[in-house]
């Protein structure tokens, strides 16, 4: 027989985001027999969503839980019969998976990925299609995983300034600045250099942090820190998108429609005089007793080093990092090879509602002329030709990235979001 209905090789999360009665409305084929398979397959089940098939390109059970296991060529077949979702159920192999169902001109009525699934019924939990066993359980999972991630955070940086203690007889390098602003490229570049760093974003998050606080007020020793700026508006975007698949379980931090979310977030950030980025170096302030502001900045080649008292403190863009390799070099006075990418979003789980969101994502001149008009704090860092290429980029639906974007040194591509 042959194939009807559309050919669908795009990831489409978004949607499930708006409707995740898609899953209960549709003849759904898990991709993937393996370890998220078998999970998905049987969150699926408790959740009430039925699937037909699991197909596995490797094909080694007939069955898995109550679903059999179909292979391609089966699965060539089966999409002949009627149209299909295909939810893609791995964590690392999507891109691959996507190119095998074109390569084979695998039909379909669409495609999600896990992420979008559990994104999905995450924004959608109160729903009454969910029973209360399975709601309860799923958001019991949920705060199990958080409180795990905070518990490995605190282990790793108590163990970071134990270890430079003890070996350098100082915390190491201070990599202390707001969220989302690439942050993870300069400690993982410098970790893997061997320079001893310790990564954070407040003084007050753990009590290791209080400590470190209070030696740095009553040491005596040259204190040397790293921060960065990255144009508000991609900060912003970045920081919704992290706390939308850390903390989605919130309905006051995120909103189901993804677009109207970022767009309500950026208001309320706007709020602020500053926004959250810009206001965040009052905590340098006060820690150091130094206005970085009262000091020059190299837009151009974007970075500036301030030195008072037993402070040095190096400032990096994050849109001429990757041109700035020396000046780490010669700050932390070690050769570093090149910068290790890492919390990049088009790495991240959730890189396909990323992908969405650059593509339709559009804001007002009115929103954009907060952001980026009479701020003195965004003009101490950005020229005037890149504060234009970001208002062009954002307005009225044109995709964030393109090519007029600003050179984020990773060949134009953003770093964090």
């Amino acid at each position: 027989m042959e194939q009807q209905g559309p050919v669908c090789m795009k990831i489409n999360d978004i949607d499930l985001l708006l409707n995740i009665k898609i899953l209960f409305e549709n003849e759904i084929i898990l991709y993937g027999a393996g370890y998220y398979g078998e999970f998905l397959e049987s969150l699926l089940c408790q959740a009430g969503v039925c699937v037909s098939y699991i197909c596995d390109s490797n094909k080694r059970n007939e069955k898995l839980g109550n679903t059999p296991v179909i292979d391609l060529s089966e699965l060539k077949e089966v999409v002949t019969e009627k149209d299909y979702v295909i939810i893609i159920a791995t964590t690392s192999y999507t891109d691959e998976i996507l190119n095998v169902l074109s390569k084979h001109k695998i039909r379909c009525k669409d495609i999600y990925s896990l992420s979008g699934v559990l994104y999905g019924i995450s924004v959608h939990i109160s729903l009454e299609s969910f029973s209360p066993e399975f709601r309860s359980g799923f958001i019991l999972k949920k705060d199990t995983y958080l409180q795990e991630r905070r518990l490995e955070e605190l282990i790793r940086r108590s163990a970071e300034i134990s270890i430079n203690m003890a070996f350098h007889n100082t915390p190491g390098f201070l990599l202390f600045q707001p969220g989302k602003v690439g942050s993870s490229t300069v400690y993982y570049t410098l970790k893997k250099a061997g320079v001893p760093v310790i990564h954070f974003h407040s003084f007050d998050a753990d009590i290791y942090l209080e400590q470190l606080e209070c030696y740095l007020k009553q040491s005596d020793q040259q204190i040397r820190m790293i921060t960065l700026v990255r144009d508000p508006v991609a900060r912003d975007i970045s920081m919704y998108m992290q706390r939308f698949t850390e903390l989605y379980l919130d309905k006051n931090t995120v909103d189901a429609d993804i677009l109207q979310g970022i767009y309500k977030y950026l208001k309320q950030s706007l709020t602020q005089k500053y926004s959250e980025e810009f206001q965040w170096f009052d905590k340098v302030k006060k820690i150091t007793g130094i206005d970085i502001f009262q000091y020059p900045f190299d837009k151009e080649n974007g970075w500036g080093i301030v030195r008072q008292g037993k402070w040095e403190i190096l400032i990096l863009k994050v849109e001429k990092l990757n041109h700035n390799l020396k000046i780490l070099e010669k700050f932390t006075r070690t050769e570093l090879k090149r910068f290790v990418k890492d919390n990049v979003g088009e790495q991240k789980n959730y890189k396909y509602l990323y992908a969405a969101v650059k593509e339709k994502l559009g804001l007002s001149a009115d929103v954009l002329d907060q952001y980026y008009e009479c701020n003195e704090r965004f003009d101490h860092f950005y020229t005037e030709q890149e504060k234009n290429l970001f208002k062009r980029r954002y307005l009225h639906g044109r995709a964030i990235t393109g090519r007029d974007s600003i050179d984020t040194g990773f060949g134009g591509k953003d770093v964090v979001l």
